[in-house]
């Protein structure tokens, strides 16, 4: 007559509210590809965006977007985030040269959020550069073989420029008014 019965069941707990002392959310976004520039070369190579939620704990999440395409991504324990835009997703985004946001957003365990923005310059085009015919006509003639030669030109305003000839480099700097020029003795 007496006996023992026991039952055991498994409780979920989840907080819907955010304890009084949990810091809120304050998103960060690392320099866009290191330096905040995407050259022609990283253009076609993968790339980690990367940031800080501000917070730590598990059940973070992030919402990511470069000129408004959504790209997805990972929190860890500490509050790093990172998204990985794929070799495609890269290769195909044809960044226009110029400036281009990004902005995340970052929600907390307790759905609090907080977003960052940034720029990032794209300078996929390769700078030009335009040689004008050397003396006059593109001949050296024996009237001009004794005289210093004037090689000069156009570019991109501000772009590093080296000029080799006949065995020797001079290196300077294109003018804010795009022209360029060597007098070689």
């Amino acid at each position: 007559v007496g006996g023992t019965t026991t039952a055991s069941k498994t409780i979920s707990v989840e907080a819907t509210e955010a304890p009084a002392d949990a810091p809120l959310p304050h998103a960060t976004i690392d320099a866009p590809f290191g330096d905040g520039w995407l050259n022609s070369d990283e253009h076609y190579q993968a790339y980690t965006l990367t940031g800080s939620t501000g917070v730590t704990g598990v059940s973070q999440q992030i919402a990511l977007t470069i000129d408004g395409v959504s790209y997805s991504g990972t929190v860890d324990g500490d509050g790093i985030w990172s998204v990985p835009p794929s070799l495609n997703a890269m290769m195909n985004s044809n960044y226009e040269d110029g400036e281009h946001s990004v902005a995340v957003t970052v929600t907390d365990a307790w759905g609090r959020t907080d977003t960052a923005t940034t720029t990032f310059i794209a300078d996929a085009r390769a700078p030009s550069v335009f040689l004008n015919n050397v003396s006059g006509d593109n001949l050296i003639d024996a009237g001009e073989i004794n005289e210093p030669l004037v090689i000069s030109g156009t570019g991109d305003a501000g772009a590093a420029l080296t000029v080799t000839f006949n065995g020797e480099s001079w290196n300077s700097t294109i003018g804010e008014d795009g022209q360029w020029q060597f007098t070689v003795p």
